[in-house]
């Protein structure tokens, strides 16, 4: 009804020009003017309070460990038919100071991977490879059975696509652990070329701010599985029913979000402690990567879930009403209000934005904020489409 009435009343109180754009009045015409100016206060206070929320986790988190010690960690890899990837993966994990147990678990591949893993085990004896016994969905099992299969209390989770940036990554996470605590990592993709290429290191700049805040404050939701330390003691009584097994994704969050609380999860942002991945390179095929995300989110707790939704409400509302108050303000109004906007986003952002490794893409924070508008809006109905698709190969 609110909407209909919009319809009916906005021809009308388009043509009303004075101070405020209005030289007569009609009062369905200004109650629907409030209407709209309240909800694009609300929703503008909303959104705004996220990005500050965001800004302060970044500001307050040290990039250095508060202690030099070491703990012993071994890496963790889970992989299906990952040939292509491994030859570059074992050099830079092999690479890591102090020469950490590298655990290999194959999740039923059926091309060359295990093979080419297996000469290198025979060259490299901190390289211990086996074969994951229960085929689920997803790598819920594969990761569980990894645990299993290390011989340190701590272990790293990172994926066979991926390359740390420095050989001091394993000695970050392990001294920010301090022994017992898990540790969020950041998994930025490499700079490349083009708008898809931009748009994917800010969407992952834009969720590591969220995954970063949510778990400072105790309502972890996900552990990125390319850069996630996980204390073995917290998961001895975890099993593969507890993780969702009937969904192909989803791996790496149920299982963070079973063991992080806000006194046991540390923020690593130690440059050297971030791993890299190759951006995807069709929309078709990030899109697809996206609807295999987000299919776990209705598996997360109410309010989490709703937190998470919100901040994305927020974002798409404000725009949403700023196209429909154009029917009802002076655009001069508008217009100062989405500069007010972008130079608050770039005030908050430039910090993080240093400190997150996407300088670049600072200056287009305007752009990606209104691309944010079309990404919600095109993807809730591509995902619509698509939700009951098998994700299992695309993971």
């Amino acid at each position: 009804m609110f909407f209909i009435r919009i319809i009916l009343y906005s021809k009308k109180v388009f043509s009303l020009k004075s101070v405020l754009g209005w030289n007569s009045f009609d009062a369905n015409a200004y109650i629907i003017y409030i209407y709209m100016t309240v909800l694009l206060a609300i929703t503008t206070i909303l959104n705004m309070s996220y990005w500050l929320l965001f800004l302060t986790i970044i500001i307050v988190t040290k990039k250095k460990p508060k202690s030099d010690k070491l703990f012993p960690v071994s890496i963790l890899v889970c992989f299906k038919n990952e040939e292509e990837n491994i030859s570059k993966l074992i050099p830079s994990l092999a690479s890591q100071c102090g020469n950490p147990p590298i655990v290999f678990m194959d999740d039923f591949s059926t091309d060359k991977t295990y093979t080419l893993l297996q000469k290198a085990a025979q060259s490299n004896q901190n390289i211990k490879l086996y074969k994951c016994n229960i085929d689920s969905k997803g790598k819920k099992a594969a990761i569980l059975e990894g645990f299993e299969k290390t011989t340190t209390s701590l272990v790293i989770n990172t994926d066979a696509d991926c390359e740390p940036v420095s050989s001091f990554w394993v000695e970050s996470m392990s001294k920010f652990s301090e022994g017992e605590n898990v540790v969020l990592g950041y998994a930025p993709y490499f700079k490349g070329a083009g708008l898809l290429n931009a748009w994917i290191r800010f969407e992952t700049f834009l969720i590591a701010l969220q995954y970063f805040s949510f778990a400072k404050f105790g309502f972890g939701f996900m552990g990125v599985g390319r850069n996630t330390l996980i204390p073995l003691h917290l998961v001895k009584n975890i099993n593969l029913n507890d993780l969702q097994p009937d969904i192909a994704s989803g791996d790496d969050d149920f299982i963070f979000q079973k063991i992080s609380t806000r006194s046991n999860t540390k923020i690593n942002l130690d440059p050297d402690s971030f791993v890299y991945s190759k951006a995807k390179d069709t929309w078709g095929a990030y899109l697809q990567q996206k609807n295999r995300h987000i299919s776990a989110a209705p598996y997360y707790s109410f309010v989490k879930a709703w937190m998470l939704h919100l901040f994305n409400l927020s974002q798409f509302l404000f725009f949403s009403f700023c196209i429909l108050a154009l029917f009802f303000m002076n655009p001069m109004i508008l217009l100062n209000i989405l500069i007010a906007r972008w130079l608050f986003l770039y005030f908050v952002t430039y910090y993080s934005a240093k400190k997150l490794a996407i300088q670049d893409l600072w200056k287009w924070i305007p752009v990606f904020d209104v691309m944010l508008y079309f990404f919600y809006f095109i993807f809730a109905i591509q995902y619509t489409f698509s939700k009951n698709q098998d994700f299992e190969t695309t993971r």
